[in-house]
């Protein structure tokens, strides 16, 4: 499947990080990282039985699929990242939120806007 993923209201400078920016990670094990100067990704998600899979597909004990959508300060470091659960993408593109309601970056399960 080719998914497209936006990420809106993305925060460039968060306090103690500095300028921040959000990468898609590409691969869990080793990390891999892609940037996008626009925060929208398209991304070709390998489904078997129904379920994503690919190196990058992250997977929860308790058998849910994700993505991970990573932030990183300016010193390449990453500090929080967003899951992006299959269950939670209805169609080929999905759009979530890049901040908490606080105005903070964005972190743990995806804010989807639609």
């Amino acid at each position: 499947m080719k998914l497209t993923v936006r990420i809106i209201d993305c925060p460039t400078h968060s306090p103690g990080e500095g300028a921040i920016e959000v990468f898609w990670q590409s691969r869990i094990r080793p990390d891999e990282f892609t940037s996008s100067p626009d925060a929208t990704w398209t991304i070709e998600v390998p489904e078997k039985d129904g379920k994503w899979t690919g190196n990058f597909v992250g997977r929860n004990s308790d058998g849910r699929r994700f993505l991970y959508f990573s932030w990183q300060n300016e010193r390449g470091m990453r500090f929080r990242r967003i899951k992006l659960y299959q269950e939670q993408v209805t169609g080929d593109s999905v759009i979530i939120r890049g901040t908490m309601p606080d105005g903070s970056p964005a972190c743990s399960t995806a804010r989807v806007v639609s």
